[in-house]
């Protein structure tokens, strides 16, 4: 995957989709997993956050 996209994707999943997750607003986190979802593909947003997760767990967090 392009690294820029790969970086919009995260930056909109952490403006569309944490800080509702953070709250307990499931269902408005969804809605802004969906959004993103429709924009760049199921599988591109899977590989961008697959990486995202391996990046924290290399760094031990």
């Amino acid at each position: 995957m392009p690294q820029p996209q790969h970086a919009a994707i995260i930056r909109e999943y952490k403006a569309l989709v944490e800080p509702y997750e953070g709250r307990g607003r499931s269902d408005a986190a969804r809605i802004g997993l969906a959004n993103i979802v429709s924009r760049y593909g199921a599988s591109a947003v899977e590989a961008a956050l697959a990486e995202h997760v391996a990046q924290y767990e290399r760094r031990g967090l």
